[in-house]
């Protein structure tokens, strides 16, 4: 055997390759026809969190399922996070919540775009950030931002984050409590109320449930507010509000 390279006849034999004594060159790869003892059971390293034979790789199965879906996500929040131009610590955050979305099977039976930009939505309003509403939708090629809103209390909810969404009730509460300068501790238990008497939210309208847990409160701690104070803000009738003081009464009682 004569080395291309120089021309030297002088080679190495190892277990894997012939080479050129002289200049290194590899004459010929000495290939083992036997399979490998080690391909009939899971390689001992593990690729993307989850164990692989290593025939697998060459044709994609590295990632389990959720592991794809993850990888996925989360170039897409990446992506978004650049075009809205949102700071790091909000993209981190979306990636989190992400994260624990696929933990929680949260993405079962749901749109995975609504997910996602929920994510970011829900990121931003946890640092503050003002997000483009309409450079979010486009994003996701969506029209109507209510589709998020309704994705990101499911994912709050589920999460249990405690974030205060606007629209939300929660948020109606807040904001008209202060409006009528009712005191902290007061709106801090018409929330705790709404979130535990959950059966009055049903089949009302927000607006609705938030002044009527207000009115109730005022009439127990005696704060002097009229029925109709407290309509006009969200112009809704008396006779709802006094519904839901009705349904309160009667679990307060019950």
């Amino acid at each position: 055997m004569t080395c291309p390279e120089c021309s030297s006849e002088k080679v190495l034999i190892s277990d894997a390759e012939t080479v050129c004594a002289v200049c290194g060159f590899v004459l010929e790869e000495i290939i083992d026809d036997a399979e490998p003892q080690h391909l009939g059971n899971y390689d001992v390293n593990i690729v993307g969190g989850v164990p692989v034979r290593p025939a697998n790789i060459s044709i994609g199965y590295i990632y389990s399922p959720n592991e794809r879906r993850y990888v996925n996500g989360s170039k897409d929040i990446e992506l978004v996070s650049s075009y809205l131009a949102l700071p790091r610590i909000v993209e981190t955050e979306a990636l989190r919540l992400w994260k624990r979305c696929i933990d929680s099977k949260v993405c079962g039976g749901r749109s995975i775009d609504l997910v996602l930009a929920a994510c970011c939505y829900l990121a931003c309003l946890t640092y503050n950030v003002t997000v483009d509403v309409d450079k979010l939708l486009a994003c996701f090629g969506m029209e109507e931002f209510y589709s998020i809103e309704k994705t990101a209390r499911v994912v709050n909810r589920l999460l249990n984050l405690n974030l205060i969404l606007p629209g939300s009730t929660h948020a109606i509460i807040i904001r008209y409590g202060e409006n009528l300068k009712m005191p902290e501790r007061i709106i801090i238990e018409a929330l705790e109320i709404l979130n535990k008497k959950t059966e009055i939210v049903c089949m009302r309208k927000k607006v609705v449930v938030g002044l009527g847990i207000i009115y109730f409160l005022n009439m127990k701690h005696g704060l002097g507010l009229t029925l109709m104070e407290v309509c006009r803000l969200g112009k809704v009738s008396p006779e709802s509000v006094r519904d839901v003081c009705s349904a309160l009464e009667g679990m307060k009682h019950g």
